[in-house]
């Protein structure tokens, strides 16, 4: 529309139409109101960044960052030299100006805006990714200079010259002032809950104030605004302020300069000599995929992650946008200038996203086996990689008792990323946060100041610092557990966390159930949002869950002693812990078994295994219940029968291959316990459960959802929670006075069921993304 309504364009149907629909003092007053809208959009913008998304730091990805920045820098502004000749400038622009002019051109085209990458990982599901992570990294480092590159551009296209030389003693008295509005402007307010109406009016009236100063001191007025919005603490009167002036400002004033900024295009100028333009558009879009991929060579960064990774730098935000604009204001910048680095930005920025979709299935490809992402058959010498995902303060203790008993030992060594999952609220993008050591030079600490995200920050503190001080007091296992957050919506967080664990290649998720014990020994609703995200994580893991009930498993110091060597090891007349694996057959529970095996392994292991088999017995009874049955463990309406118990024959022949070489191998292990009951139906089994429930302080079974056992079909009505299974329901039920935790495991389909799910979602997601993605 503004393209149609420029005077370049008007003009050919009609020398005096632009004038006519488009006086010039009509757009005096447009522009007005167009750079009140551009100065409130942008401290609205500064405002969403205090929930900024910042990953780990490493020497590679500073050195990758800096060098992506500063390569195609240099090439945007050797282009400008190239391609000058063949760009009729204006003869009233000197060399000084141009050789500025040339700066211009390199800013614009290595510029990133940090804001216009987070959408994109986000609605991709690439943010727990570690592509994801390195774009968020390097696209705040690059968004950073960029500010500062435009503070200085500005300063010195302002700054008064004499003799065609720019004046060093006037940029740097502009530039001393803005870094003295920096630090007046920057105070750390802590939030508070309640704000008037008034306060809010006056800090509206304070970006008008902070605008006209920092324009006034030759700077822009934007960059006061910016400056005002992160010195606003992250809360109440921030978002009070986005809601009320969001939709205005996005809606009306924002497309209002948008419409001024297309005006001032020249498309004819750049038909005239369209060959060498769309050569140049064309280098200029490719400059900033070809420096990432020839850096990303010298920083070791793979080819399959620096292409996507250089797209996703590509995009360009207002920033650009508005110093493309004072360049053309300020005579910097000519018409047919002016409509090339439009096109640049426009055309990199709307190619991202399709580009990034098309890649989309490549990028989340993973080269993990189905034998990796589940426990069974691998080799307890191997590193297991865990997830624990942590959504209070209130599961600390269980998740670190349950760890405490799992034998990470150097002898059977594992990977834990202890997750805390955070709702996220306000405007902010979805973030994953990876914790450093606090000895570390590029720690946590250093980044997640308060500027950032000072309100996930404070949430996730408890727990670093619980898993720090754990740490600490293992110091042979330090560095089994790397500690992180994950900030997410609870719609998508199930997304997020199979996210995460594509990326790390795990073999198993933990997480705590939703109900804990209260002071009447029940079980209550604590965390009734997270219950959904349990249950679609079971249904879109790509590898083995476990659902964690706590119900008082607490493993402390007097009843395990600490060496240099080990995890922990049984003292004299130490009390070890008791663990029941209660076993009737099916993928889920030889998973089951095979955690609560690795946890007795060795000589240093406190854990003390008993092995409870349930087989049928010869007065088993075939009750008319098959279909229900597997409609409430599978979710499936259409069963069929016939091959329903050819299957159940194969896996007892699996069954009784896994219990043999497990009996084998365990034979002279004194802390492991064999127990086989022979039963005829579920009442039998309840029974039996019910005599020993006093004597175990976890039972460890297995979800049982690709499950068909006789024994169970009459216990189809214990169905309260169905992401529990059958057994896990009975064993929290009322009936059961025994206050032991138990584990549910889930073993990760090995016929590909949930990987499909994820994927299924992945390519809905991609699909809704590619039709929905507008830049502006």
């Amino acid at each position: 529309t503004a393209l149609l309504l420029s005077p370049s364009t008007l003009s050919k149907i009609h020398h005096n139409l632009g004038e006519l629909l488009l006086p010039t003092k009509s757009l005096t007053i447009l522009e007005t109101i167009a750079n009140l809208g551009l100065l409130y959009a942008t401290f609205i913008e500064a405002l969403q960044a205090n929930d900024i998304p910042i990953s780990q730091t490493k020497p590679k990805m500073v050195c990758h960052s800096l060098l992506v920045f500063i390569c195609p820098f240099f090439v945007g502004y050797a282009l400008y030299l190239a391609i000058k000749n063949f760009i009729k400038e204006d003869s009233t622009i000197s060399n000084n100006i141009i050789d500025v002019t040339s700066i211009y051109w390199g800013t614009i085209i290595t510029s990133t805006r940090f804001t216009s990458i987070a959408p994109i990982l986000s609605k991709l599901k690439l943010l727990c990714t570690y592509i994801g992570q390195e774009a968020l990294f390097i696209g705040l480092f690059n968004d950073f200079c960029t500010w500062l590159l435009i503070n200085i551009i500005l300063a010195i296209s302002t700054s008064p010259s004499n003799h065609n030389k720019i004046n060093l003693l006037a940029t740097s008295i502009i530039l001393l002032s803005m870094v003295i509005y920096m630090i007046i402007t920057l105070t750390n307010d802590p939030e508070s809950e309640n704000y008037s109406n008034f306060a809010a009016q006056m800090i509206l009236f304070l970006v008008l104030a902070s605008g006209f100063l920092t324009d006034y001191i030759g700077s822009h007025f934007i960059f006061g605004a910016y400056i005002l919005g992160r010195c606003v603490p992250p809360g109440i009167l921030g978002d009070t302020i986005i809601e009320k002036m969001e939709e205005c400002v996005d809606g009306v004033l924002m497309p209002l300069y948008f419409v001024m900024i297309g005006i001032k295009l020249d498309i004819f100028k750049v038909i005239s000599n369209i060959m060498c333009t769309s050569w140049v558009i064309a280098l200029a879009i490719a400059t900033k995929v070809l420096c990432t991929l020839i850096t990303g060579v010298f920083c070791n960064v793979s080819l399959g992650h620096s292409f996507p990774l250089g797209v996703l730098l590509s995009t360009k935000g207002l920033l650009p946008l508005v110093l493309l604009n004072v360049g053309h204001e300020r005579g910097v910048i000519t018409s047919e200038s002016f409509t090339i680095l439009y096109l640049i930005m426009l055309l990199s920025t709307i190619l991202a996203g399709p580009i990034m979709s098309v890649g989309y299935k490549r990028i989340r490809k993973s080269n993990q086996s189905n034998d990796e992402r589940i426990l069974q058959g691998a080799e307890f010498s191997k590193t297991l990689q865990l997830i624990t995902c942590i959504y209070s303060s209130r599961n600390i203790p269980s998740i670190m008792n349950l760890l405490e008993i799992s034998n990470i030992t150097p002898e059977y060594p594992a990977l834990v990323h202890v997750t805390h999952l955070v709702e996220l609220v306000g405007h902010a993008s979805t973030m994953l946060i990876e914790h450093e050591p606090p000895d570390s030079f590029f720690c946590a600490n250093l980044l997640s100041s308060k500027i950032f995200f000072d309100r996930t920050r404070v949430r996730s503190n408890q727990i670093i610092k619980a898993f720090n001080e754990y740490i600490d007091e293992h110091n042979a296992i330090k560095g089994a557990f790397k500690v992180l957050t994950v900030v997410s919506p609870f719609d998508t967080m199930h997304e997020d966390i199979c996210s995460l664990a594509e990326d790390k290649k795990t073999s198993l998720i933990i997480l705590p159930f939703h109900k804990q014990q209260g002071v009447d020994g029940m079980l209550e609703d604590v965390e009734i949002e997270f219950g959904c995200v349990n249950q679609k994580v079971l249904e879109m893991a790509p590898c083995s869950v476990a659902l964690l009930v706590d119900r008082g498993l607490r493993i402390t110091s007097s009843s395990l002693a600490l060496d240099n060597n080990s995890l922990r090891s049984i003292g004299s007349g130490r009390e070890c812990v008791q663990i029941a694996m209660v076993y009737i057959g099916g993928p889920d529970d030889r998973e089951a078994l095979t955690y609560a095996w690795r946890m007795v392994l060795g000589q240093q292991s406190c854990v003390n295994l008993t092995l409870i088999q349930f087989f049928e017995g010869d007065h088993v009874m075939d009750v008319d219940q098959v279909t229900d049955y597997l409609e409430w463990c599978n979710g499936n309406n259409e069963v069929d029968i016939a091959n329903l118990y050819s299957q159940k024959e194969r896996e007892n022949q699996v069954d009784n291959d896994f219990l043999q070489d497990f009996e084998q191998q365990t034979a002279d292990d004194d802390a492991i316990c064999y127990l086989k009951y022979e039963v005829n139906n579920g009442d039998e089994l309840m029974d039996l459960l019910r005599d020993m429930n006093d004597d175990y302080h976890l039972y460890i079974i297995g979800r049982g959802k690709f499950r068909f056992s006789l024994l169970t079909l009459g216990l189809v009505d214990w169905n309260e929670c169905k992401e529990l299974g059958i057994i896990g329901n009975v064993l929290i039920s009322s009936d059961f006075t025994s206050n032991a935790s138990v584990l549910v495991i889930q073993q990760y389909a090995s016929d590909g069921v949930n990987q499909q799910n994820f994927e299924d979602k992945c390519s809905e997601e991609e699909n809704d993304f590619v039709n929905s993605y507008h830049e502006p």
